[in-house]
């Protein structure tokens, strides 16, 4: 994390032409960074005026304003093979040349003119950089801020932060950024790339022991604003010694947001470790039921089997009964049909025995009848 803090005081000057007095802001200002990965001695780039990691910023102290800015170098580049801090410095560089000026530079002027140097100047392969411009007049007390991105500034006063800068965002931990682009990824469609006339534009007063805190998102992600107003009101105590005292605060500032961030560690692996028991206990439910369930399936399969098995040998019974009933009845039936042969038998005995009287029964009924007919002839 990078951060610029000036410090505000007050002296009265007069003007040679008039008797009347001005109000004239003394400023203060002092700049320290911790970077994540300092670089072996010897191997600073020359456009680095030192080693901020991936951040870069400039100071301009002018009789009349003073000016700040401050950027931060997206590391992303860092995987496609380019310095993310050769951006950030160029860009740093010529916001400041834009700033040396007799006339009042205005912020969003040096934060687009900066950036169109950087452009026409060509000599950056590739990199995107988050960028905060502000300018102090010491005439009135007023700070005129170009904020692009994620980085940005507070005011502190009588130990409370009586303004603070908003960040821009695409989406989430995808800052609003000022980019060059290689020649091969000019036409790719996903890249971000915004103008510095997308910066929010804004004011504030400052008034006499006011502290500014101009700071990447290294510090604003990972120290709240409490913080820093204690670690500034226990350790600015001589305006002389402001940019060690700076530093000091600073290294105290990281080292705060380091032990912070292995306590996150820490509680995120303790959760780990409870989310693995969690599972291990209930991936061991879960088999438990598995188990239970198995078991439970078996007993039901082994009741349905016993359910067909009585259910097989009751058909069986019933159909051993039945041919039984079957047979008895078959039996009984020829029983019957021998009886009604044996009456058929005996009847048909019954009926030779009698033929004969019935053909002489006939016969006689037929001379009878023949006589009858023989007399009626007569008669006639």
């Amino acid at each position: 994390n990078s951060s610029v803090s000036s410090y505000i005081d007050k002296e009265d000057e007069e003007m040679s032409e008039s008797s009347i007095y001005l109000k004239k802001f003394s400023i203060y200002t002092a700049s320290a960074s911790q970077p994540k990965n300092p670089r072996p001695s010897g191997t600073l780039p020359a456009i680095c005026k030192e080693d901020c990691g991936e951040d870069a910023f400039f100071i301009l102290d002018q009789p009349s304003f003073s000016a700040l800015g401050i950027a931060d170098g997206v590391g992303g580049w860092t995987f496609l093979g380019y310095d993310p801090s050769l951006f950030a410095w160029d860009l740093m560089n010529c916001c400041k040349e834009c700033a040396t000026t007799n006339s009042w530079p205005d912020p969003q002027d040096i934060l687009v003119g900066g950036y169109n140097k950087v452009v026409e100047k060509n000599e950056i392969e590739a990199g995107s950089s988050t960028a905060c411009i502000l300018t102090l007049d010491k005439t009135t007390g007023t700070v005129y801020s170009s904020n692009i991105g994620d980085s940005g500034f507070i005011v502190i006063r009588n130990g409370k932060v009586t303004y603070q800068t908003h960040e821009l965002q695409h989406y989430f931990n995808a800052p609003y950024q000022l980019t060059v682009l290689p020649d091969e990824m000019k036409n790719d469609p996903i890249n971000i790339m915004d103008s510095p006339n997308d910066a929010i534009i804004d004011q504030c007063t400052v008034e006499e022991g006011d502290v500014i805190v101009l700071g990447t998102d290294g510090l604003w992600d990972n120290i709240f604003n409490e913080e820093i107003i204690t670690k500034l009101a226990s350790s600015i105590e001589k305006i002389d010694d402001i940019q060690i005292q700076i530093k000091q605060i600073n290294k105290k500032l990281y080292q705060l947001k380091q032990k912070r961030q292995q306590k996150e560690h820490n509680g995120l692996k303790e959760n780990t470790e409870n989310i693995i028991e969690s599972n291990k206990n209930e991936n061991e439910n879960k088999n438990q039921n598995n188990d239970q369930v198995m078991e439970n399936q078996i007993n039901e399969d082994k009741l349905k089997e016993n359910k067909i098995v009585e259910k097989n040998e009751i058909d069986i019974k019933n159909e051993s009964e039945n041919e039984i009933v079957e047979e008895e009845i078959k039996i009984n039936n020829d029983e019957v049909k021998d009886n009604n042969n044996a009456d058929n038998a005996d009847n048909a005995d019954n009926e030779v025995k009698t033929e004969p009287n019935k053909i002489k029964e006939t016969e006689y009924v037929n001379k009878e009848n023949s006589v009858s007919s023989l007399q009626d002839i007569n008669e006639f």
